[in-house]
This record gives structure tokens, C-alpha cells and sequence, in this order.
């Protein structure tokens, strides 16, 4: 059922105008703060990191390096803004692909997903520390891993809204209302099955 009502969310989310008036900014500060709540880390240091030279959509992949290698993230963040692609900055961390890999149980329908999930599924999982990754390939699979789970999303979704070309930002925008707006339908379902048991009693 979740499936079903949170894809049914993010096709009312995208069509909404409510959402689109939000602006880029308030986009930013939201994804920028789930950022920091996701890896305990301060707005700050988040903000430092973006500083640094260090694009949006990148931030999740510098701090589950950080997190991995144990380093800080602004270690990594050096790294990466001289121009080093992801695919060595894992290697600098003795990192690799293996290591952003999300688990998915169903089939993958969303087209900026198949390409590299395909190559994950056309390698032996003893081979994944060798797959080479674009960097788009990474900065998609570090978002959709800190969206879903910090959010409690479905991932599929998530990936479905990929295809409508909209920065992660924007995507983490609209999937913290789509939940928000779950927990409350939920909350009234609750109440309302409680209070037709009382009257029932």
C-alpha cells in the first residue's frame, strides 16, 4: 500500500503548483539541513562543504565517503574539487562502487536508474570493488540512498521523480511533504478507526 500511495504523492507533488512556488533556495536549505540530519552533522559543516567548491547534488556522496573512509568530509571534499572524478576518489579512500550500492528488490523502471543498476546486476557482487562509475552514476545512487532512508520513502518513487529532470534538492522538497502528508493521513485513519471502536464498545 505504501508503494501505491507514495507514487501516487509524488505525481500530486509534481503536478501541484504549491510545490513549484517554493524557490531554489528554500530547496537548498531543506536538502542542505537533511543532509546534516541524515550524517549528524551540523548545518555548518554542510555549508562549509558547499563552500568548498563542492556542487549540491555532490554533498551526500562526500559525506558517505567521509563516513566510510572515517575521514572528514572535507578531506574528501579537497579531493574532489580538484577535479578528481569519483570513481579515484573512492579508490584515494580505498573505497568503490561496491560501497554505493542500494539494495532494490523489484525491478528498476526508471530510466536514469537502469543503466547502472544493470551493471551492478551484470557483475558478480565479488567484482563490484572493480565496476567504473560515471560520476553522475554515483551522485545518483548517494541521493537516492539519503533520500529514501532519511525520509522513510519509497525508492522507487524517488527514482521515478528522477525522470522529470528535477535537482535533488527539489526532489528531497517534495518527498519531506509527501511524507508529511502521509504520517498525517495515517494519523486520522488511526483516530478514526479508534474512535468507531469506542462507539462501537
Amino acid at each position: 500500500m505504501r508503494t501505491l500511495v507514495s507514487f501516487a504523492f509524488t505525481v500530486l507533488l509534481l503536478a501541484s503548483g504549491s510545490v513549484s512556488s517554493a524557490t531554489e533556495g528554500d530547496y537548498q536549505t531543506e536538502y542542505f539541513v537533511a543532509v546534516g540530519d541524515y550524517f549528524d552533522v551540523a548545518y555548518e559543516t554542510v555549508l562549509d562543504v558547499s563552500d568548498a567548491g563542492i556542487i549540491d547534488d555532490e554533498l551526500p556522496c562526500i559525506f558517505f565517503v567521509a563516513d566510510w573512509a572515517k575521514v572528514s568530509p572535507m578531506e574528501v571534499a579537497e579531493v574532489r574539487a580538484e577535479g578528481t572524478s569519483w570513481h579515484d576518489v573512492n579508490r584515494t579512500f580505498n573505497l568503490s562502487a561496491a560501497n554505493f550500492y542500494v539494495m532494490m528488490a523489484g525491478k528498476i523502471d526508471a530510466k536514469p536508474y537502469q543503466e547502472v543498476f544493470a551493471k551492478y546486476k551484470n557483475t558478480p557482487s565479488s567484482d563490484w570493488n572493480k565496476l567504473v562509475l560515471s560520476d553522475e552514476d554515483y551522485v545518483k545512487l548517494a541521493n537516492l540512498r539519503l533520500i529514501y532512508q532519511h525520509h522513510d520513502y519509497n525508492p522507487y518513487s524517488i527514482m521515478k521523480m528522477v525522470e522529470y529532470g528535477k535537482s535533488f534538492a527539489c526532489i528531497n522538497n517534495q518527498v519531506r511533504i509527501a511524507r508529511a502528508e502521509m504520517i498525517k493521513q495515517e494519523m486520522a485513519a488511526a483516530s478514526n478507526t479508534n474512535k468507531n471502536q469506542k462507539e462501537q464498545n
